[in-house]
């Protein structure tokens, strides 16, 4: 006899693998898969799923609430990384001179302080 999977895990697994195509892995969706697919069989996350009834069904709903918290744990690192990607690619060049112009302004605004006390101690 099969058992079959749950319509909510089945429905967790889909948006894992759907947010795990541009996951930022070397195995890429080899590794999305394979620890997902680990983590759904594990019987830690559900240890009494193996029988049936509501507490079984409140528990694997808990466990889909995890679950959905990973994913979009696994939704924030995507975006983390297409926006460094894109940092990368666009924004270092006027990333760098704001930067050198602050540096500027910074050191000019620490000459001026510098020149101002040692004017002052030349008076005493």
């Amino acid at each position: 006899m099969s058992r079959s999977i749950h319509p909510l895990v089945r429905d967790l697994y889909k948006r894992a693998l759907l947010v795990g195509r541009d996951y930022p892995h070397p195995e890429g969706m080899d590794y999305v898969r394979r620890t997902w697919k680990a983590a759904l069989r594990d019987p830690r996350n559900c240890p009494s799923c193996h029988g049936t009834g509501s507490a079984c069904e409140r528990e694997i709903r808990l466990a889909v609430g995890r679950g959905r918290h990973m994913v979009r744990e696994m939704e924030g690192v995507v975006r983390l990384s297409k926006y460094r990607a894109m940092r990368r690619r666009y924004g270092g060049e006027e990333t760098r001179l704001g930067r050198d112009a602050e540096e500027r302004r910074i050191r000019e605004a620490v000459e001026a302080l510098s020149a101002r006390q040692s004017s002052g101690n030349r008076k005493s």
